[in-house]
């Protein structure tokens, strides 16, 4: 992952102003929290548990009729900041108080909480520090992975922002690259990885779809050797690596392997039951605020490439098929649609599909008539026929390369339209 230079504490007071909110008592989120760590709890000690907190309402319990209750004794616990005993007598007459043993928890050196351990507090006493270490120990660790998740969606959520729109808020752009450390007057480009609606099949086999995105992410950095670059899922179908270069040769050598390390990474992620990937990178742009026209030309590649079938699905500016695909793009629409008035008539023929499949294998096989007549199963004088059939409607001269390379490019646009049609 990207790594990060944040105050810890400005993601503790979100997390914590997020499961400790007063609105209504307490926050499901950290009543699910609580429960989360008494289930756990449970399934190594023999006695029934209580969390509460800072304020003294019981948030996790092993009897769940409890959570949302007052109690009283945790403010006491609280105030010394030390482990109590609660015979039978001391609670005889408390309301919402069992026997036991109540003890503060800490989080970051604060006491957050209290733990009650029920029971015969002799009995419970001797087990109440290991039970605490044990749920602060739970605790720490649900708190660094909510703060990761948390990391992980505002630099999703900041990069979405930045490559889907073509105008920026300078204030929030830079409010942003602050807090996430990340320098805006870099060179990079944008890399996309598509992995279609994979990321849904594979999440129904894991509960953890952060540590799979997390993973996906890693695996990224490593093969793409962008260990310190910006890798991130913008939604549920695409990935993006930034790129950074510091030198006209680190990008020299990224494109020179671009091809091979694509083709490693759709090999690795197998292992995720994701089987259908097509990456693209755009040009090379000179601060984070242009990075959305580097996402915009990946993007636009890997429209292409899906509607002319390009394989393998890599696409960049030195590939000859997309280029190719660009040209039937970007020809003035007036030079198609002339194009497309002359050739009426040729159009309109009844066999027009096998006339213009058998022409684009004739220019794709160097116009060698028998060559091409071996690869579509027919006698070469069945070619022939329907060659000069093509040449007598169209007043196309087959002898002359231009004339045949236009009409291919129109057929091959044609066909591509029209196939992606249906």
């Amino acid at each position: 992952m990207y790594y990060f230079v944040f105050s810890k504490y400005y993601f503790y007071d979100k997390i914590i102003n997020s499961m400790n909110n007063e609105e209504n008592g307490r926050m499901e989120s950290f009543v699910q929290f609580a429960q989360r760590i008494v289930k756990a709890v449970t399934r190594i000690s023999p006695f029934p548990i209580s969390i509460t907190d800072s304020e003294g309402y019981v948030i996790g319990a092993t009897d769940p009729v409890r959570i949302g209750t007052y109690h009283l004794p945790s403010q006491e616990v609280l105030r010394q900041n030390e482990l109590i005993l609660y015979d039978f007598d001391k609670v005889r007459y408390m309301e919402n108080v069992l026997p036991g043993v109540a003890v503060p928890l800490q989080f970051d050196f604060k006491t957050v909480g209290v733990l009650g351990i029920i029971g015969d507090p002799h009995e419970v006493k001797p087990y109440a520090l290991l039970l605490k270490n044990y749920v602060e120990m739970l605790w720490n660790e649900t708190y660094i992975n909510q703060l990761n998740e948390l990391q992980s969606k505002t630099l999703e959520m900041f990069i979405h922002y930045l490559l889907n729109n073509n105008e920026h808020d300078e204030e929030k752009v830079n409010y942003y690259c602050k807090l996430l450390n990340i320098p805006t007057k870099k060179e990079r480009m944008c890399i996309v990885i598509d992995i279609g609606e994979s990321l849904h099949m594979t999440a129904e086999k894991t509960t953890d779809i952060h540590m799979l995105k997390e993973n996906l992410t890693t695996l990224c950095q490593t093969i793409f050797k962008g260990e310190k670059d910006i890798c991130t899922f913008i939604n549920t179908e695409r990935i993006v690596l930034l790129k950074t270069f510091y030198n006209d040769y680190e990008e020299q050598a990224f494109t020179h392997l671009f091809k091979k390390r694509s083709e490693a990474l759709i090999d690795s992620v197998k292992k995720y039951n994701i089987l259908k990937v097509a990456i693209a990178y755009g040009r090379k742009k000179q601060t984070i605020e242009s990075l959305h026209e580097s996402y915009f030309e990946a993007d636009h590649f890997l429209r292409l490439g899906q509607m002319y079938d390009i394989k393998p699905e890599i696409f960049h500016h030195y590939n000859w098929d997309l280029l190719v695909a660009l040209f039937h793009e970007q020809t003035d629409q007036l030079f198609w649609e002339q194009l497309n008035d002359i050739l009426k008539p040729f159009i309109k023929q009844p066999d027009f599909e096998e006339l213009a499949y058998n022409f684009i294998h004739y220019c794709e096989q160097q116009f060698n008539i028998s060559q091409t007549a071996k690869k579509l199963f027919i006698h070469r004088n069945t070619l022939i026929y329907r060659l000069n059939k093509i040449s007598t409607v169209t007043n196309i001269d087959l002898k002359r390369f231009d004339h045949c390379t236009v009409l291919y490019y129109f057929l091959k646009r044609s066909f591509v339209f029209t196939n992606n049609s249906k």
